[in-house]
């Protein structure tokens, strides 16, 4: 074991509990956190398209989530990635998932949309251990795998930058991290009188406690929970991304787990979990309702200044109202989307750039990519923590060549 990481408290799990005795309070909590959720959900249901919202809930999933596994991207930067994932186009003799598989960003990427389809394509399949493990597979760039393959054979630490400033050890690899798996594995699949959101707040603490694999266990804990919520059947698709308010709320979050491994009541952490949800449940809401606004105030600048304002066309509305929910775009998107003809999708983009509703965020004379700022921003809610980064997109890190 490092150095580092002695005198640190190891995990040892006790036997997940089949009944949880909760106060009048945890309850309350619980069911406050389930009700800003359904209200999230229909609000999801104003947006222009639904699907596309869905998705850009998972890029900022996505995102904040390989931010706090130090994988710094803008927000930009993961549409960006998911342009060219959707494209399909060969990129130096391989596929677009071949080169997204290169990047931890897309890696993520893929995770995140593999397990999702799994679980809204194949009858009878529920979220257990062995889907996370395809998804470890994925993030980790080591394929498809079930839950109990490549575990780590290492200590572990959760919390801090580094080994030298963990906040918890966690369990020994070996036997006692292949038990515990199990164990887990056979919880999960048990009906239990705990609500539902109880259970993903259980689970999602053990994921982050046993730590099973040798990368991206955070994400991992953290995918769990955005696809438990659909698969509980709390919402009908991925549009209550959770990594933000833990990024938020790192050190407390850290220090809630820790404090279980010291002993502490799992009742506080259920509340501290519920109380998470139900407030990036109403950050969702207002977002929401943010961008209903703005979607009518990019209409009336789409006409111009009073000296060359025009009427908006059809076509060029239905464009703007789609960037709410998809502001990184190329001509050849719009073609594809909305059948317009390569001259139709110029003249709208020319009119968009010439009214300030786009910029030009790459220049190529194939593939201009534009990208609508104002939506971005409100996706992007920016923090001390946001990643300014310009890295590019179409070659590898020099570490990952």
């Amino acid at each position: 074991m490092p150095v580092a990481l002695r005198g640190l408290r190891a995990f040892t799990p006790a036997p997940l509990p089949v009944d949880v005795t909760l106060s009048t309070r945890a309850h309350a909590d619980l069911a406050s956190a389930a009700l800003a959720v359904g209200r999230a959900d229909e609000a999801a249901q104003r947006t222009p398209d639904r699907a596309r919202f869905a998705l850009c809930s998972q890029f900022r999933e996505v995102q904040r989530s390989a931010r706090m596994s130090g994988e710094g991207r803008s927000l930009l930067e993961t549409f960006l990635i998911r342009l060219l994932m959707r494209r399909g186009a060969k990129v130096a003799d391989e596929s677009a998932r071949e080169v997204l598989a290169r990047y931890p960003l897309g890696r993520f990427i893929l995770a995140s949309e593999h397990c999702g389809r799994v679980l809204a394509g194949t009858p009878g399949v529920s979220l257990d251990v062995d889907l996370l493990g395809q998804g470890s597979g994925i993030l980790t760039g080591r394929g498809h795998r079930s839950g109990s393959e490549g575990l780590r054979t290492r200590h572990g630490w959760l919390g801090g930058p580094d080994e030298a400033r963990a906040h918890v050890l966690t369990m020994a690899p070996g036997e006692p991290l292949r038990a515990a798996l199990a164990e887990l594995s056979d919880w999960m699949t048990r009906p239990h009188p705990l609500s539902a959101l109880g259970r993903i707040a259980l689970v999602h603490l053990q994921l982050e406690l046993l730590q099973p694999y040798p990368e991206a266990n955070g994400h991992l804990a953290r995918l769990f929970t955005s696809l438990a919520m659909v698969d509980s059947g709390m919402l009908r698709d991925q549009v209550l991304p959770l990594s933000p308010w833990m990024a938020t709320h790192s050190d407390e979050y850290h220090l809630r787990i820790k404090a279980i491994v010291e002993g502490g009541a799992v009742e506080e952490w259920i509340r501290f979990f519920a109380r998470g949800v139900r407030e990036q449940a109403e950050e969702q809401l207002r977002l929401i309702a943010a961008l209903e606004e703005l979607l009518t105030r990019m209409l009336a600048k789409a006409e111009g200044a009073p000296a060359t304002r025009r009427v908006v066309s059809p076509s060029t509305r239905r464009v703007v109202s789609g960037l709410i929910t998809e502001p990184v775009m190329t001509n050849r998107a719009l073609e594809t989307r909305y059948g317009f003809s390569n001259r139709t999708a110029g003249e709208i983009t020319r009119r968009l750039l010439s009214t300030g509703v786009l910029r030009v965020v790459q220049e190529k004379s194939w593939n201009r990519v534009f990208v609508c700022d104002e939506v971005l921003d409100l996706y992007t809610l920016r923090t001390p923590l946001e990643p300014a980064s310009d890295a590019d997109l179409f070659e590898p890190r020099p570490d990952e060549r």
